[in-house]
């Protein structure tokens, strides 16, 4: 407390932030085919901005900056396998007949991709503000319904059942990022906090 009874509020920043991976040329375009596609229906669906395209790994929530930094500590601690991933499929969400999110399936061809996102999830479950509890499933949002149209609109139902199929090629991300997002404007902006490159092994591997 000051005199004449003034009191200082200490401010304390609060940063949003996850771990995530990046998407390959091929992969990306293979999302904007998508996208292009439900741009024929326009004013039903809101794409998601290319550069905000990536694969969650782990959500942390909203920590004070040096929380965040331990954090990104906690994750350095871990070995990032090499990954073989592709898109193969779209899926609707949360569920078929509500179609409020389209999302691209990743399928995980090298079988490690949740392993390394659990041993992730693990390292930092007790220090993020953001509690996970559901299962991981790879998954990438390309379009999300505007708040103004009806999931059951027929207009809806018309633009996806003619969505072309969807597949990429395999890629294997080199690192995964720890981004901090700010939601503060017309839609989000990321920022890399920290990269962590891969070691290009399988674990376990001889």
């Amino acid at each position: 407390m000051l005199a004449d009874g003034i009191h200082f509020t200490r401010f304390v920043l609060m940063i949003r932030s996850f771990f995530a991976l990046e998407l390959s040329p091929d992969a990306l375009k293979v999302v904007e085919t998508a996208q292009m596609h439900l741009a024929q229906f326009e004013g039903v669906y809101r794409p998601i901005g290319i550069e905000q395209l990536h694969l969650t790994l782990a959500f942390l929530g909203e920590n004070d900056e040096e929380t965040t930094a331990k954090l990104g500590d906690l994750a350095a601690g871990l070995e990032f396998p090499q990954l073989a991933l592709r898109i193969q499929g779209w899926v609707p969400l949360p569920k078929p007949d509500v179609p409020r999110v389209l999302a691209v399936n990743i399928v995980d061809e090298s079988g490690e991709l949740t392993r390394f996102q659990r041993r992730l999830q693990d390292r930092v479950f007790q220090l993020a503000a953001h509690k996970e509890t559901r299962p991981f499933v790879p998954h990438i949002t390309f379009a999300r319904l505007k708040k103004e149209v009806p999931a059951s609109a027929k207009v809806v139902k018309k633009g996806l059942a003619a969505m072309p199929s969807l597949r990429s090629e395999v890629w294997t991300p080199g690192e995964f990022l720890h981004l901090a997002s700010d939601l503060s404007g017309d839609s989000a902006r990321y920022e890399v906090l920290r990269r962590y490159p891969g070691t290009g092994e399988v674990p376990g591997a001889s």
